[in-house]
């Protein structure tokens, strides 16, 4: 019975940790001449929780997980995907859309 307990709460532990839900924060760049980007739009992808970069390019979200999605976009640059990286400062840097219309 004892060794039934120990293994519930190492698996109730275990699925703590693969959603804890944290901040999120950083500076996104321009790749060419990596000035800050002001007013980027900053998504935790598939959710409604997002917001934009400042005019220095600094963000935050909060209630992200572990597992989630960050999606950066901006007019004239590439969108881009990157995992959460919680509890530090992500670095972001985007590349300019090179496709002529």
């Amino acid at each position: 019975m004892k060794l039934i307990l120990r293994i519930f709460i190492l698996l109730l532990c275990c699925t703590q940790l693969d959603f804890t839900q944290s901040s999120v924060q950083g500076i996104v760049y321009g790749a060419d001449d990596k000035p800050p980007l002001p007013f980027v739009t900053v998504a935790v992808y598939a959710t409604t929780n997002g917001t934009i970069t400042d005019v220095a390019g600094k963000f935050s979200l909060q209630s992200v997980k572990t597992t989630d999605t960050i999606i950066f976009s901006f007019v004239g640059y590439e969108t881009l995907r990157l995992p959460a990286q919680l509890g530090g400062n992500m670095q972001v840097y985007l590349t300019t859309n090179r496709k002529i219309f």
